[in-house]
């Protein structure tokens, strides 16, 4: 792990000898006989935690430093075997590095040591560039990922190390280019971008680490030369977000804009704290104030006042903050719990594209087209869109969120009737700059409230009823309500995507085989045969049907071929489907390539997310550019609140089996729910809208008059009960909540009065914040008319 100290900065063009070696290295002389360097095993030679390490030694004999590995069935999580970290105060950008040893006691002749490179830290995981080299003299370039998997390019043949003796190996890095060397024998040149697609950026810089495994290893001398750079202090601590005391689940997050000294003060001000806090990031390297007024330096203010407590959110105005937000990441402070944000989504991307592993976030004004959101904010490496309060409707953050992007909405102002018309958005994050005032409002909803539906995504359609993957299922799930349909896809042998869960049409079809060794053509020879017969389906023929509906594909690519993600690409280009389609995997590489060729389609990873493993998580979800979807088991009330929703990340969650578990979940504030009977949740509430009156006399507690839309599309008049007023002249901002299976609460809505105390032209106007509190559940009882209410459930696109 890098070392906290600082370094003195190395000059640009310095080339600098590691204190392992005075002069170069010692050439090769096989089976030469003679002392090493080594006195000791060094003090910055550190065996990783990583490592097998019950079944590692370490001893220096005759100047050699011995490692020996013996555990023939160790895991990936321990690396393969012993894995050293070199030289950890130091970190190069281009180098040369030499090495000196020998290889002996395999346990059969495809065992191996490597040399990594670039090497880096990622939560628990080293990642980094290898040179693995095996007894038999197989070699190959390869890439080390934060999930702790080696991906190695074909491997080419250098000399054995079968005959006892000393060799030297040599890794040249010259920009992006690695040269390895075996004995003065080039072995391999190649571009290490060439991995971008699974580490989610190109590693420039960073320092070496020895892997051995299942052998003995001898180390005789060792030397670096090569360009030093500055390394930063890194700060990989997870923040521990405030605990709010909320007694409904999954509320939004509570996100502080730090406007001036006032605002900055209120951070450590009283017990309360948002969970993020906005501050304005100069070329300096100062936190500023709106006016632009130096509020102090970004670093005393983080170490003072938000690390460990609060998460950072560096806005950057222009390209110069970009610039100097990337400089400050690479020689002050490494920080990994922090997000970029800007109105300018170029800066979010240049920052995010230097440091891959913080978050971005992009602002957008009313004006803005609801689908421009989703692409821009995902293209732009960023996983939450900030929207003004006026465009926050309950249908268009479901819109953007639907799309695993999660939205943030800035209030108009400080006041209760702002705050509420945020909260009730269902928005997963309110901006203010009056946090406490927000907490004071959500501890006044009900245990059992919801501040947003779930989503109810038909897994492979409704599986209990139609054949799995199947157009008809699609049809089916559709008509029972599904928000999304989530369908697996793999790429036959003329370059067609199908749909098929297994790798095999065996246990879905009266045919067998494996779908990526037939085309279409062949397994259109057989049937889908669940539930009566059906033709296999392409991605096209979903397509056709979903086009139809606002229902969202959540597409599953099981294959690992990577032609299917170019496929992917023409047929949403030729069909122009990319509003409705969101895409998962397993497959990091998967992921990676839809980053590159398709950025603006918005993905999630499959793979396990939990509280335990989050610190890593946050690596690939940074890197990817993705989010999370993963299996329910993982899932719980703290994960899905405290440590996603308060990064701006949606918990996706698979697979619940039937109404029971999606009810369990649903009450627990989850939101992504992947099932096998979406059709059970036809009749559930999934909007509720307070209806325009005239009425006599309003309070807190009266029955009013609201329509609730199922999941299915049906309208139903219901009762309900007023939870917050405010009353003008002429007339009530009101509002409502209606009790389901939880309680449901409307955005405002105008009650008018029968006999109004003074004519309608002197009426104080709606959303002043002003008029007389008469009682409200949440202790504060302003409302303002948010814009587009009354179209609440028109078309989206109508909204847009």
């Amino acid at each position: 792990m890098r070392t906290k100290r600082k370094c003195l900065r190395a000059l640009a063009t310095a080339c600098v000898l590691l204190t392992a070696v005075c002069g170069a290295a010692a050439p090769h002389v096989a089976s030469a006989a003679g002392e090493g360097i080594f006195a000791q095993v060094p003090d910055n030679w550190l065996l990783s935690e990583e490592s097998d390490t019950a079944s590692t030694t370490t001893s220096v004999q005759d100047g050699c430093l011995t490692v020996r590995h013996t555990n023939a069935a160790v895991t990936p999580s321990q690396y393969y075997g012993a894995l050293y970290r070199i030289d950890t105060d130091k970190a190069y950008s281009d180098f040369t590095f030499s090495i000196t040893v020998r290889m002996t006691q395999p346990q059969d002749v495809g065992r191996w040591f490597g040399i990594m490179y670039h090497t880096q830290q990622q939560g628990d995981s080293t990642v980094g560039y290898l040179m693995n080299y095996r007894y038999s003299g197989k070699t190959a370039s390869s890439v080390v990922t934060s999930a702790r998997g080696f991906s190695d390019d074909a491997k080419d043949q250098g000399p054995a190390l079968s005959d006892n003796g000393w060799h030297t190996l040599k890794i040249e890095m010259s920009g992006t280019t690695a040269k390895h060397y075996m004995d003065d024998q080039l072995i391999k040149t190649w571009d290490v971008k060439s991995k971008d697609a699974l580490l989610g950026t190109t590693l420039m810089s960073g320092g070496f680490a020895l892997i051995v495994n299942r052998c003995t290893l001898e180390v005789k001398s060792y030397s670096v030369t090569g360009t030093e750079v500055k390394m930063p202090v890194t700060d990989d601590t997870l923040v521990s977000t405030y605990r709010t005391g909320v007694k409904a689940k999954n509320a939004p997050t509570v996100v502080c804009d730090v406007t001036d000294r006032a605002a900055l003060d209120a951070l450590i001000a009283g017990d309360e704290r948002p969970s993020n806090a906005i501050l304005r990031f100069d070329a300096d390297y100062n936190a500023v104030g709106k006016d632009g007024g130096v509020l102090g330096k970004f670093a005393d203010i983080y170490n003072t006042v938000l690390k460990g407590k609060i998460i950072p959110v560096l806005y950057l105005k222009d390209d110069a903050a970009a610039t100097a937000a990337i400089k400050f990441f690479e020689e002050e402070i490494d920080i990994l719990d922090l997000a970029v944000m800007s109105d300018d989504p170029a800066v979010v991307k240049k920052v995010r594209e230097a440091n891959n592993k913080i978050r971005g976030i992009v602002s957008f004004g009313a004006e803005a087209d609801l689908y421009d959101i989703v692409k821009t904010t995902h293209a732009n490496l960023a996983n939450v869109a900030v929207i003004p309060q006026s465009k926050a409707t309950v249908e268009n953050v479901r819109y953007i969120q639907a799309r695993f992007k999660t939205v943030w909405v800035t209030a108009d102002g400080a006041a209760a009737s702002d705050l509420y018309t945020c909260i009730n958005s269902g928005a997963y994050g309110v901006i203010t700059t009056d946090f406490s005032s927000v907490y004071g409002l959500l501890r006044g909803y009900a245990a059992t409230a919801l501040f947003r539906a779930p989503f109810n995504v038909a897994h492979r359609g409704l599986p209990e009823k139609c054949n799995e993957n199947s157009v008809s299922g699609v049809k089916a799930a559709i008509a029972g309500g599904a928000t999304h349909v989530e369908l697996d896809g793999y790429l036959t042998t003329d370059n067609e995507i199908v749909l098929m869960h297994d790798n095999t049409i065996d246990r879905t079809s009266n045919g067998s085989g494996s779908v990526e060794s037939m085309s279409l053509e062949q397994l259109r020879k057989y049937k889908l045969d669940l539930h009566g017969e059906e033709d296999i389906p392409t991605l096209q023929d979903v397509i056709a049907v979903l086009k139809d509906s606002d229902t969202v594909l959540v597409f599953e690519i099981k294959s690992y071929n990577p032609k299917l993600v170019p496929r992917l690409k023409e047929i949403l280009d030729q069909t122009q489907f990319y509003e409705q389609i969101v895409v998962i995997s397993v497959a990091v590489n998967m992921l990676g390539e839809m980053k590159n060729i398709l950025p603006q389609v918005p993905t999630a990873n499959l793979n396990t997310t939990t509280r335990t493993t989050f610190k890593s998580d946050l690596y690939w979800i940074g890197q990817l550019n993705t989010g999370v979807d993963t299996n329910y088991g993982n899932a719980s009330v703290q994960l899905n609140e405290y440590y996603l929703r308060d990064r701006g990340i949606v918990g996706w969650y698979w697979t619940f089996v039937n109404r029971a578990a999606i009810n369990e979940a649903a009450d627990l504030g989850y939101v992504g729910l992947t099932n096998n009977e979406a059709d059970a949740y036809a009749a559930n509430l999934q909007y509720l809208k307070g209806n325009a009156a005239v009425m006599e006399t309003l309070v807190v507690g009266d029955t009013v008059k609201c329509t609730m839309t199922t999941y299915a599309g049906a309208e139903k008049a219901v009762d309900g009960k007023v939870f917050a007023l405010t009353e003008y002249a002429d007339r009530w901002e009101a509002v409502a909540t209606y009790k389901a299976r939880k309680d449901f609460y409307t955005q405002t809505f105008t009650v008018m009065k029968a006999h109004p105390d003074v004519p309608e032209e002197d009426a104080k106007p709606s959303g002043c914040g002003c008029g007389s509190a008469v009682g409200g559940g949440a202790g504060t009882l302003a409302l303002v008319l948010t814009a587009g209410v009354c179209a609440w459930l028109t078309k989206r696109r109508a909204c847009r």
